[in-house]
């Protein structure tokens, strides 16, 4: 078993927000869990999954919580961005209007975010290829225009979900890690006189 510092460890806040039925809570549970079922019911408010990675010998604790979509939740989500360090913006490329509809998802976001979290974009569903309407390049140019990171994945098939998360991980353990601490360099050796020399007697 790998040693580890488990008396230190991080824990950050991720957010997963965008429009009902573009499949936050299927990535949830494809990262949580590693399952997915094709027919999810929508989620009625936020619902969370705690996952842990190691880094450097640290223990990364991420909370990720997933939001609902509907309209009528928006008053319980804005809750919820408080304390978030990264906010998953998702939306599905069958769907150009879930697209459009980050921009909403950022505003509020921004207005009820304190800190600059991370903001990514996640592009999913793309196992629908025949199916698919946003592709890749406007996705990226999408995400580079509002300063995003920018990641497509398949919650289906489990594309990219696990690599996504593990990159998120490394990010925020990079941006927020404790420095570590080192005893003071003077570049002078100092000798200590650890015992009394013996002193020799006199023969009388």
């Amino acid at each position: 078993m790998q040693n580890m510092n488990i008396d230190s460890f991080y824990s950050f806040k991720l957010l997963l927000v965008g429009n009902s039925s573009v499949g936050k809570s299927s990535i949830l549970l494809r990262y949580a869990d590693n399952i997915f079922f094709e027919n999810t019911e929508s989620t009625i408010g936020v619902d969370l999954k705690l996952r842990t990675h190691t880094i450097d010998e640290q223990l990364i604790k991420l909370f990720v919580w997933d939001t609902a979509g509907q309209d009528k939740f928006k008053t319980i989500v804005s809750a919820y961005y408080k304390g978030a360090k990264v906010i998953m913006f998702v939306f599905d490329v069958t769907d150009e209007k879930s697209l459009q509809d980050v921009n909403g998802w950022e505003d509020e976001a921004e207005q009820h975010t304190n800190d600059e979290p991370i903001k990514i974009l996640i592009a999913n569903k793309i196992d629908l290829a025949d199916k698919r309407k946003v592709t890749r390049e406007q996705g990226m140019k999408f995400a580079e225009e509002h300063q995003m990171e920018y990641y497509e994945a398949s919650a289906k098939r489990g594309t990219n979900i696990e690599g996504m998360f593990d990159e998120v991980a490394r990010k925020l353990f990079d941006r927020f890690k404790k420095p570590a601490k080192h005893f003071k360099n003077t570049g002078k050796v100092e000798l200590r006189q650890l015992a009394q020399p013996i002193k020799k007697s006199r023969c009388c």
